[in-house]
């Protein structure tokens, strides 16, 4: 059996890593990360932004832990809060 091409981008290469059935891809030469919705029909993005702190290439592979999404661009590390809130407990602290 062979496999079967289902996504194909040209020119566009970086870091991605999945968590809750989305994908988190950050592009390694303009440093934009983008939220996927990846199905077997479909690769939809349905936001995407730019990681302006920091300096150099974006080479740095995100990180995801206890629902904090963590990239590091040269010397700045910033963390997303990518948690469920819908899920969170409202008289926790």
């Amino acid at each position: 059996m062979r496999p079967t091409l289902v996504y194909q981008t040209v020119g566009c290469p970086g870091s991605i890593i999945a968590a809750a059935g989305w994908l988190y891809c950050y592009e390694e030469r303009r440093g934009t990360l983008a939220l996927v919705k990846a199905t077997p029909e479909r690769f939809a993005i349905t936001s995407s932004f730019p990681i302006d702190l920091g300096s150099g290439q974006h080479w740095a592979h995100p990180v995801i832990v206890d629902g904090l999404l963590y990239l590091r661009h040269g010397d700045v590390v910033m963390a997303y809060d990518i948690s469920d809130k819908s899920k969170r407990d409202p008289t926790a602290p």
